[in-house]
């Protein structure tokens, strides 16, 4: 049972945090990256976008994080150029990020908070993709570590 205090705070956007972790997917797909000015959705930078702006506009007090796209095994490491712009999964993490700083929103660069990398991905990774019970464990100790420092 949620007591009614701590939901009418949630749904004001107090104590509130959103962790937002996209880009594989899109990258994967090869969906156009877009810019940093895009307002349609129909790019993974305007979908980004509206997502943030959204959350952003309904609980304005809440703290919003973003998370990068983690380093991944597959498409030759993320390496292979994907849709019609030929973009890498670098091109995801480096938009995510800008888009990030623009709207003023939290961002943390996974593969360097935890450490993850092409010699060490088996230590994080379960299928080369997904993060494993450590991988996982990992991500919420680095999320915990920075909310921790910006709560303050």
């Amino acid at each position: 049972v949620v007591d009614e205090g701590v939901l009418t705070q949630a749904q004001q956007g107090e104590n509130l945090v959103f962790v937002l972790n996209f880009g594989l997917n899109d990258y994967f797909k090869g969906e156009p990256l877009g810019t940093l000015e895009d307002s349609t959705t129909d790019t993974y930078l305007g979908a980004m976008q509206a997502v943030m702006g959204s959350i952003k506009e309904k609980y304005p007090a809440a703290v919003l994080l973003v998370l990068t796209p983690n380093h991944v095994v597959e498409f030759e490491y993320g390496t292979r150029k994907t849709g019609e712009d030929g973009n890498v999964l670098q091109d995801y993490r480096d938009g995510i990020t800008a888009l990030a700083e623009k709207m003023g929103v939290l961002c943390m660069d996974v593969n360097k908070e935890i450490g993850l990398n092409k010699e060490n991905h088996d230590k994080y990774l379960a299928d080369g993709t997904h993060p494993n019970f450590y991988g996982n464990f990992c991500y919420g100790v680095a999320i915990a570590e920075l909310l921790e420092s910006v709560l303050k």
